[in-house]
Order: structure tokens, then C-alpha cells, then sequence
């Protein structure tokens, strides 16, 4: 069936098209004519400057230059006076133009940023009160959904279609809980306090205990070789656990049959280091530089199979980047995936 309003939507991109484009016109006029201000500014200043003191050399000549056979006390400036004379002007002038410059350029980029500032701002506002409004009617959606499954009707069909929406509206409730993660991990600017701290050997041990039985369904083994490296990180547990949860699951999820997901553990320095690998199908080179990108997913067929949204590794990389750590993803298509953790002690 053709979609009604298509040509609504091409008119209304037609439409802001135009308008950036009109945008884009206006400013590089703004900054032409900005440009030319300053260049004709820069010629009037130098060359007032640089005549005022020639003047000054030249104070002591006639006006049409000393007769030769007639001695006077004028010296006629040396070539060298005179390039001094030109370097001490220009240098006067650039220093003044640049700090001119300097000033505009900051407020001029101030104006242009403006309706981007403004923009960011609404969209985060958007998102975080979109995420919470639909939290409520998912709920409710939910619970019809669940008293539909249990009770004890006739029909097969209807309690098929009531799990079957009930996996979407858990799926949509997961997708609205990491929409609101991400737009609290934006509204925070402040660094956390140093004094929070979360011990991680005990966090880590009840994620994988957490995750045993999916990762039982594929006869996946999960190793932590080092179960005795404990620290006191400093991040929240909450926190630590949606990291740590993230990236295992991704682990087992993208893993083979009977394959593998190894943990190892290290204190350097300051810093805690663990490093998740596994013998999953691997994620191809032209893929990894947009693995941080929200909605981005390297396989989107695999990814709704598994219920993915494209925002765990967002949320894992603000997480991370909020309480001053860091993570980073080494992989290749068909040879699994390793994932470093670096956390501050706490």
C-alpha cells in the first residue's frame, strides 16, 4: 500500500532544505562582509601608521628634497630604518586586529551556536519526558497483558498473542528505560563524588551468576580467571552492574554454541583493568568505529532477534566516561570480541 504521506514528508524536507540553505547563504555573507571589514580596517591602520612615521623620518627634508650643492643638517633614513619602521606598524596592527578578531570570532560563535545550543536542549528535554510519559501506559499495558496469559482461557490463539505482545512491550519498556539513562547521563555535568565507591569482585560475581542461565542455553562457558583481584571502585553499583551486564550479555548473546566468554582482572597503578573476551562471531572493521553511536547496530537482523535497541554501549560509554573511566573494543569479524574495562579505585 502506498504511503498517503509521502509527499507530505518530501515537501516538509523540501522545505527546511531550503531553509539551511538560505542559512548557509546568510552566514558566509555575514562572514565575507566581517572579512572585509577587517582587511579594509587592517589597510587604513597600517598604512596611517606606517605614513605617521615616515613622516616622522623624513620631518627634517625640504618639501622637494635637498639641493646638492647645499649642505643640511638632514640625514636621509637607511633602508633598514625604514623595514623597521614597516615590521613595528604591521606588528602593531596584526596584534590589534587579532585581538578584535578574537573577540568577534567568540561572540560570532556564540550567535551561531545558539539554535544549536537550543536545539540539543529541547531534543534532551524531549527525550527525557517522552521516557517517562510512556513508562506509565507501558505498565498498564503490561499488567492487561500478563492477567490475559494467566487466565485460564480456551483459546491457545489469544494467550500466543498475549506472550507475543507481552515480549514487545517488555522490549519497548527496555528501550524507554535506556532512553531515560541516557538522558540523565546527559543532564549530569558535575563529576561524581570521590567518595563513591562499590567493591567489584562481589558486583561482578552476582552479574554472572545473573546471566548463567542464558548463557546455559547456548553451552556457553563463562571464566573469571582472576576471582581473587577485588577492588574498591569508584562508581556507583547500579552503575557498575548495568556496565559489567552489558557487556556480558552482548558476550553471549553474539557467542557461537559451546563457545566461550573469558574474564580477566588487573590492578595497574590507580586503575582496576578488566578485559571481557569471547568466541563470538566478531563485529567487522568498517563497524567499530560507530559502535558508541546510539540506534547503531552492526547487525540489525541479529540485533532484534535478541531484543537489542542499539543503546547498551551508549549507556556502557557514558557510564564509563561520567565516573572517569574508559572502554575500548578490539575485534574481528569471525575471531569473538575483547572489551577493556579501565575503572578508578575508588
Amino acid at each position: 500500500m502506498p504511503n498517503a504521506f509521502k509527499p507530505f514528508g518530501e515537501k516538509d524536507t523540501g522545505s527546511l532544505n531550503g531553509r539551511f540553505g538560505l542559512a548557509r547563504i546568510k552566514l558566509t555573507a555575514t562572514y565575507v562582509g566581517i572579512l572585509t571589514a577587517i582587511l579594509l580596517l587592517s589597510s587604513g591602520i597600517l598604512f596611517s601608521a606606517f605614513a605617521s612615521r615616515l613622516e616622522h623620518r623624513f620631518a627634517g627634508m625640504p618639501p622637494n628634497g635637498p639641493p646638492p650643492a647645499i649642505e643640511t643638517n638632514f640625514q636621509i633614513p637607511r633602508q633598514q630604518q625604514v623595514l623597521d619602521d614597516l615590521t613595528m606598524s604591521l606588528l602593531a596592527v596584526n596584534g590589534l586586529l587579532l585581538i578584535i578578531g578574537g573577540i568577534a570570532s567568540y561572540w560570532l560563535a556564540g550567535v551561531t551556536l545558539k539554535p544549536i545550543q537550543d536545539a540539543y536542549e529541547r531534543q534532551r528535554q524531549f527525550l527525557s519526558d517522552a521516557s517517562h510519559e510512556l513508562r506509565t501506559p507501558l505498565a498498564i499495558l503490561k499488567t492487561d497483558l500478563e492477567n490475559e496469559r494467566d487466565q485460564s482461557s480456551p483459546d491457545p490463539a489469544g494467550r500466543t498473542r498475549a506472550l507475543s505482545h507481552l515480549e514487545e512491550v517488555d522490549r519497548m519498556s527496555r528501550i524507554v528505560n535506556d532512553l531515560l539513562t541516557l538522558s540523565h547521563a546527559d543532564e549530569r555535568s558535575e563529576e561524581p563524588s570521590r567518595d563513591i565507591t562499590t567493591p567489584f569482585a562481589v558486583t561482578l560475581q552476582a552479574v554472572i551468576e545473573r546471566l548463567r542461565p542464558i548463557a546455559a542455553q547456548q553451552h556457553l562457558t563463562i571464566t573469571w580467571e582472576d576471582p581473587h583481584v577485588d577492588a574498591a571502585i569508584h562508581i556507583t553499583e547500579e552503575a557498575c552492574t548495568r556496565v559489567l551486564e552489558n557487556i556480558l550479555r552482548n558476550a553471549i548473546l553474539y557467542n557461537v554454541p559451546n563457545g566461550t566468554v573469558t574474564i580477566e582482572t588487573a590492578l595497574i597503578d590507580t586503575q582496576l583493568i578488566v578485559t571481557i573476551r569471547d568466541t563470538g562471531i566478531g563485529i567487522a572493521a568498517e563497524h567499530l568505529p560507530h559502535l558508541f553511536e546510539r540506534f547503531y547496530r552492526a547487525d540489525a537482523s541479529r540485533a532484534r532477534h535478541t531484543g537489542g535497541s542499539g543503546l547498551g554501549l551508549s549507556i556502557v560509554h557514558a557510564i564509563m566516561h561520567q565516573f572517569g573511566g574508559s572502554i575500548d573494543i578490539h575485534s574481528e569479524l569471525h575471531n569473538g570480541t575483547t572489551v577493556r574495562l579501565t575503572f578508578p579505585q575508588g
